[in-house]
């Protein structure tokens, strides 16, 4: 409960963002596969991602005293907030990563392969081809 009024607010943003840019001002609708070329840059300016960025801090932030209190109750809600961050980073990696200061590039990276070390995050795909880890190994470093 923490940590919610903040996750629901960017819950809310994300869906506004969606509606008004990218399906009202870029027209992006699926043609009934669902699928929708989403990544391009002019789609996701690099500061909304970062502020996007900056909320999921502040949720954890708000939940930090149970990492004392209640380790275990720590590390679940750590996941659901952490899982909303990996979609945003790799967003910024996908359509931005050769644009931004390698420091950063390398930190979005090393966060998603933290990530990753959790059992519940291991088996996550991107497609049905292509896995997280397989997508995050296959980056360039440098």
């Amino acid at each position: 409960k923490d940590a919610a009024p903040i996750m629901k607010k960017l819950f809310m943003t994300q869906r506004a963002y969606q509606r008004s840019v990218l399906i009202d001002k870029f027209g992006l609708v699926s043609n009934g596969d669902g699928r929708v070329n989403v990544l391009l840059v002019e789609y996701w300016p690099i500061g909304l991602l970062e502020g996007w960025l900056d909320e999921i801090d502040k949720a954890k932030a708000a939940v930090s005293r149970y990492q004392i209190t209640n380790p275990t109750l720590y590390e679940t809600i750590i996941k659901h907030i952490e899982v909303e961050a990996m979609s945003y980073m790799y967003i910024i990696l996908e359509t931005q990563g050769f644009t931004i200061a390698s420091e950063k590039r390398m930190e979005y990276i090393n966060r998603i392969k933290q990530d990753l070390e959790w059992p519940d995050f291991a088996g996550m795909v991107i497609t049905s081809k292509q896995s997280v880890q397989a997508w995050v190994d296959g980056l360039p470093v440098a």
